[in-house]
């Protein structure tokens, strides 16, 4: 059995000197997580990473443990590539710094952790100005909003089923189109500056492209519920109408061709979409505390049911956002509950956030080192993922309880966009808070 160096250096601290006895009593090296329980562990439940084996004598720290393909009893993320160099750029999925794009020479010229061949600042938005000042922008009924560049924002305007790209420094849009009725969710593609949205009343997504203002049309099969960009052009999304079976779809936005396929979940059980590219999984927020974990082929166009976790301890789960570096997934529950898992084990969780303000909706900055919550009146905070208070404010609008809708970070994570609506008055505020 081959032992990569790196496990091995991990069973030296696996308590003794690494060793168990075999029936003869001899020492043998120690080379099973699971015989390897770490019984001189000073503190054996130790788990940082959330993967069942114990940190004392984890083979793969920060990584999964479990997930060896070949069985050589070294985990696939710390031994050479074990079949997983998707772009087959010779560098590690695991390793790489845009793994869906091939880069071997790894140019990262923003030192963001994303390779130029895949990193959002060196396509669409780059060199984008940087807000200074923090605002707010009081509109009507908007349902959706996402950040576009630093200081850009797209929103539906769901009175006149219009989407609007606006310059929120510079006070003035630069671009709408008029879609379906009922818009409902908006998606940005920032790496080659593309809008998406759906309506809810329509099977149709809509592609509008910054660059050109041209507007093009996809069918879906079925009402969309949520989508997420797959980070290299393509899109997952879920569709989910009564009396037909729930489907994930992948939409490739450049030419704007689709596919599904029928998951076995019930209708009107998921409320929200993640999508994972670096495991290649969709994560679903169900109705009730459960969240299931997909395992999805984009190129294959397969899924299977990897992993539910039925009996999170929350009454139910508001919300779910999986950090960028696919290392964190938070969640918030109904009963003020915030806690993050790792993004292949939903059984344990690794961590938990306090927030006040009752947060309804997460989401991680752009290097997955803060987590900002939007509460029910509007209450906006931030905190390290060791979780110390970094930020606090409020995106209220004075004269109505404001409802806590979205939140996205810009793109160089200076800023945060917050969206808040009022239903009785159907009037919402945009708000952008410049973070210390």
């Amino acid at each position: 059995m081959r032992l990569h160096a790196l496990a091995a250096l991990a069973l030296l601290g696996c308590g003794g000197p690494g060793t168990l006895q075999d029936d003869s009593g001899e020492e043998q090296p120690c080379t099973d997580p699971v015989l390897c329980a770490c019984p001189y562990s000073d503190d054996p439940v130790a788990d940082s990473d959330g993967d069942g084996v114990n940190d004392d004598c984890d083979l793969c720290p920060g990584e999964d443990d479990a997930v060896d393909g070949d069985g050589d009893g070294v985990p696939d993320a710390c031994e050479d590539c074990a079949g997983a160099d998707s772009d087959r750029d010779g560098v590690c999925d695991w390793q790489d710094n845009c793994f869906r794009f091939a880069n071997p020479d790894q140019v990262d010229s923003d030192g963001d952790g994303l390779g130029d061949a895949c990193d959002p600042d060196a396509g669409f938005c780059r060199a984008p100005a940087a807000l200074t000042s923090s605002g707010n922008l009081d509109l009507g009924q908007v349902t959706a909003m996402v950040p576009v560049c630093a200081d850009q924002v797209a929103y539906l305007d769901w009175a006149n089923n219009r989407v609007v790209w606006r310059d929120v420094a510079a006070g003035v849009d630069l671009g709408e189109f008029t879609a379906g009725d009922r818009l409902a969710g908006l998606v940005v593609d920032p790496l080659h500056g593309r809008l998406f949205a759906w309506s809810t009343l329509e099977d149709l997504v809509y592609r509008y492209d910054l660059a050109t203002a041209q507007v093009t049309t996809a069918s879906t099969g079925g009402s969309v519920v949520d989508m997420a960009w797959a980070g290299d052009g393509r899109l997952v999304f879920l569709t989910d109408d009564t009396g037909v079976a729930p489907a994930l779809g992948i939409l490739d936005g450049e030419a704007m061709t689709v596919d599904t396929l029928a998951i076995d979940v019930p209708n009107g059980a998921v409320e929200q979409l993640a999508y994972d590219p670096r495991r290649g999984q969709v994560l679903l927020n169900m109705r009730g505390p459960v969240i299931q974990r997909w395992g999805l082929n984009l190129d294959g166009a397969a899924a299977t049911l990897l992993e539910e976790n039925p009996a999170m301890p929350m009454l139910s789960v508001e919300s779910m956002a999986l950090s960028p570096d696919q290392r964190w997934l938070a969640v918030v529950g109904a009963d003020d509950g915030e806690l993050g898992y790792h993004p292949t084990n939903l059984q344990n969780s690794r961590t938990s956030w306090s927030f006040s303000g009752s947060p309804v909706v997460l989401g991680f900055s752009p290097d997955g080192g803060r987590l900002a919550a939007l509460g029910y009146g509007g209450a906006v905070h931030v905190l390290g993922v060791d979780g110390d208070e970094v930020f606090s404010g409020s995106a209220s609008r004075e004269d109505c309880f404001s409802s806590g809708e979205r939140l996205g970070w810009s793109p160089d994570g200076q800023a945060l966009f917050t969206l808040v609506r009022c239903s009785t008055e159907q009037v919402s505020r945009i708000s952008w808070h410049v973070l210390p």
